[in-house]
């Protein structure tokens, strides 16, 4: 007695069909990663902003809560921001000639090596810009050196701050003087 022949059953794939699947996976892969790429740039962009966001509404929270002015310096050299607080009677006293401590700060932050601060604008509360004769300190005035100030009754300083990440995106956020309010600039404002 004999078996009956099986018929021949093909157990893989050809060279042909595998090549095929490769050059299809090669053109995902070559249309997606710039955009992942593109896509994780803006995301650590928006991180930052985030972060800069929260750090100034924690200085307008605390002049608040605490009563006492809140002042928030970025050190362009260093990419630190830090916020502090003001304390009159210790200004009045190195004022006079006593050497006080430098007041602890409420905050510090170092910001990644790739963010430039390109802009840190000031119009110091108070100050009329559009007064006769120049009287007033217009939005510009401040180097990114210059605090920008919280007040205990939530109002601050004007400002505008602009950043710029290693492929050149910019973005920016405003803080309106007579409310606090900080918001994250338009695209047409950044124009």
């Amino acid at each position: 007695m004999t078996l009956p022949a099986r018929p021949f059953r093909r157990r893989g794939h050809t060279l042909t069909e595998l090549l095929v699947v490769l050059t299809i996976l090669a053109l995902f892969a070559f249309i997606a990663i710039p955009r992942f790429v593109t896509a994780l740039g803006r995301a650590r962009l928006d991180a930052v902003m985030s972060s800069l966001r929260s750090d100034l509404q924690f200085a307008r929270s605390r002049a608040i809560a605490t009563g006492r002015r809140m002042q928030v310096a970025m050190d362009s050299d260093t990419r630190e921001l830090v916020v502090l607080p003001v304390r009159f009677e210790e200004m009045n006293a190195a004022a006079g000639g006593q050497a006080g401590a430098e007041p602890e700060p409420a905050l510090r932050e170092q910001f990644p090596q790739w963010l430039n601060v390109t802009a840190w604008e000031l119009a110091p509360l108070g100050f009329d810009s559009s007064a006769p004769g120049g009287a007033g300190a217009p939005l510009g005035a401040g180097s990114s050196d210059s605090p920008l100030t919280f007040y205990p009754e939530g109002r601050s300083d004007g400002a505008r701050i602009l950043v710029e990440d290693a492929d050149r995106n910019i973005r920016g956020l405003i803080v309106d003087p007579l409310t606090g309010e900080i918001r994250e600039l338009t695209p047409e404002e950044l124009r």
